[in-house]
């Protein structure tokens, strides 16, 4: 019987810029990291094994010197050994993320009745305070919103004669 030392054809590490990602990522090491690290025997395997997970030695390389550059934890300990630091996968939490973020608009807030929020624009055009009455709400015969310090000369003076003639008890704060 044959023994099969390698069931798969090793994928060969590209050089990057010049030098092996591998040998790059090892000089980039602090000596601490250095220190707590396994032998190079050991090492390159594992570099190579969590390469084709990283999506390749320079996506690897990228997210170990993001780290080495980032990391207020590293700063401040040392870090773990470079073997302790691919097999619990930590290369994930600094790979550069090439897919564009979603933005999901937020709905735009309204005050719900339609024809006070009309008369309401009428009067008063600015849009800050339209702003400030779309956050506001009804609640009966009363407008319920936030109610700040500086506004309260408006409040007391055009937005109430405002909320008398639509018929409005008042403003509360809510």
């Amino acid at each position: 019987m044959t023994k099969v030392v390698r069931l798969f054809p090793e994928e060969k590490e590209e050089a990057f810029e010049g030098r092996s990602s591998f040998s790059q990522g090892w000089a980039a090491l602090p000596g601490t990291m250095k220190k707590r690290s396994e032998g190079l025997s050991i090492l390159k395997p594992l570099w190579s094994d969590h390469a084709k997970r990283a999506g390749g030695h320079e996506a690897l390389l990228k997210a170990l010197l993001a780290y080495l550059k980032n990391d207020d934890d590293l700063k401040r300990s040392g870090g773990p050994g470079l073997g302790p630091w691919l097999r619990s996968r930590r290369y994930e939490h600094w790979m550069e993320d090439e897919t564009p973020a979603v933005v999901i608009p937020l709905p735009e807030r309204r005050f719900p009745d339609e024809k006070l929020r009309a008369a309401f624009q009428l009067k008063f055009p600015d849009e800050r305070a339209l702003a400030w009455f779309d956050k506001c709400r009804l609640d009966g015969d009363e407008v319920v919103g936030p109610i700040y310090a500086a506004r309260q000369e408006w409040l007391q003076g055009p937005f109430r004669m405002w909320a008398m003639l639509n018929g409005l008890g008042g403003l509360r704060n809510g």
